[in-house]
């Protein structure tokens, strides 16, 4: 079960990644 744990956090992780990168590039633009 732990490794199951371990293994949606990293999962989670990668989403909030993604997520992050275009609300990034989007402030970055809209920045100038």
């Amino acid at each position: 079960m732990e490794s199951t744990v371990i293994l949606e956090f990293d999962l989670d992780r990668q989403c909030l990644a993604v997520i992050d990168v275009p609300l990034d590039i989007s402030a970055y633009t809209s920045g100038h």
